[in-house]
């Protein structure tokens, strides 16, 4: 078990909900077309629906595809990718070709809560606290899920708020990987996975919509949930959605910060050489052709005023690998304890973790006085601390009718 592994990953696969142009980053178009499909009862229903920017027009396709049956197996997807490629080829038959298309997760598969948590919490923190509390602890289950959050209405003052109310749900990463597997035979990039309740909520919120005559007539109202799903790309609800968008944007946040910094070093490095070649030129050609020591005092001043300049650049340079290497030291240092962390038994529950600087303080529950020394011995065997962890404070608790050991604990890291 990994926990900084998965609290990382949670952190990346949760969040709070991206507004519409967010989840189409990099493709501006004046139309849209999006489609639904949903699985139910071993059958499918697909929906296609095309119209602007701000609202939806048109209902290209609403049917029940009976013959996807062979393909899905309750309550799992058996052939995803074959299903992927007959539906694609459903589509090119009737020359429908929607920009990326939405799932809808049954209800009996997703598992919720409301919790409420400081509003100071980092982004990191929050999500590992939801995450914690959708698996009752059990975070060594953290890759087997997927997981979304929003925060309910808040504060209007923001000083004054202390807790923030979220609600967070999460539902079985097989689904989300059949899913995708589905997407990818079918050539189209994968817009939300929602749960069911939430598609046909915001079906109701298109009522205008639906009730026109040519949509009615298009029988979608015998697709619900897949023109729930649709719908959307128009739609900025507080839907669920699981499947991991921010992922994919924080990899393209990566690649681009990665790439900017790789150009600044370039173009460094080329004005460097640049500088350099010119300034010897310039030497030289001042050195041959000066006679009077007053301009040979001015050919000098030039050169120290360029060696300055160059030695601004290398300076750059310079701290720009410090800081490189200095970052992923003290990643992999904090790796070492967080994997020890990691391995503690499951008879220790951590309710606080913070890193300050160099301080390092632990605070959590523990079955027993013994298992919170061993857990701190484990830690301190680590070659990462300058002061080893010490208990700070350990007795049991008041407010558990079992005997459950109160604890905090601190510790100091090795400069990095």
């Amino acid at each position: 078990m990994n926990l900084i592994e998965n609290k990382l990953t949670f952190v990346l696969k949760s969040g709070f909900k991206m507004k519409q142009n967010s989840r189409l980053i990099g493709r501006k178009v004046d139309r849209l077309c999006c489609a639904g499909l949903s699985l139910s009862n071993g059958l499918a229903q697909l929906v296609v629906i095309t119209g602007g920017r701000n609202a939806p027009e048109q209902v290209y396709c609403a049917e029940h595809l009976a013959a996807t049956a062979t393909f899905v197996s309750q309550p799992d997807l058996a052939h995803p990718t074959e299903l992927g490629v007959w539906l694609k080829k459903y589509l090119v038959e009737r020359d429908l070709e929607p920009q990326h298309i939405s799932f809808s997760v049954s209800d009996a598969s997703v598992d919720s809560c409301v919790l409420k948590l400081p509003a100071e919490l980092s982004q990191e923190d929050l999500a590992f606290q939801l995450t914690a509390e959708l698996l009752h602890g059990r975070v060594q289950l953290a890759d087997q899920f997927c997981v979304d959050y929003q925060p309910l209405a808040a504060s209007p003052n923001k000083e004054e708020q202390r807790e923030v109310t979220y609600r967070a749900a999460m539902t079985q990463s097989a689904q989300v990987r059949a899913f995708k597997q589905v997407a990818k035979a079918m050539g189209l990039p994968i817009y939300a996975i929602e749960p069911s309740a939430d598609a046909l909520l915001r079906l109701a919120s298109f009522g205008d919509f639906v009730s026109q005559p040519n949509v009615a007539a298009s029988g979608v109202l015998q697709c619900q949930e897949a023109c729930g799903l649709a719908l959307s790309a128009w739609s900025q609800d507080d839907a669920f959605n699981f499947y991991p968008y921010r992922l994919e944007l924080q990899q393209r946040e990566h690649r681009m910060w990665a790439f900017q910094l790789m150009a600044c070093v370039s173009v460094g490095v080329l004005l460097a050489a640049t500088l350099s070649a010119g300034l010897a030129y310039k030497t030289d050609h001042v050195m041959s052709s000066l006679k009077e020591s007053f301009s040979v005092k001015q050919a000098l001043d030039s050169t120290q005023k360029k060696h300055e300049q160059l030695q601004q650049i290398f300076k750059l340079h310079t701290q720009t690998q410090q800081w490189l290497v200095g970052h992923n030291a003290q990643r992999q240092q904090g790796n070492l304890w967080r994997s020890a962390l990691s391995q503690m038994g499951s008879d220790i529950w951590i309710s606080d973790l913070q890193v300050q600087h160099k301080d390092w303080i632990i605070q959590g529950e523990a079955l027993s006085a013994e298992g919170v020394h061993q857990a701190l011995a484990q830690l301190g065997a680590l070659p990462v601390w300058s002061q080893k962890p010490m208990v700070e404070r350990l007795r049991i608790s008041s407010e558990s009718s079992l005997p459950v050991w109160g604890f905090k604990a601190f510790g100091e890291l090795k400069g990095g």
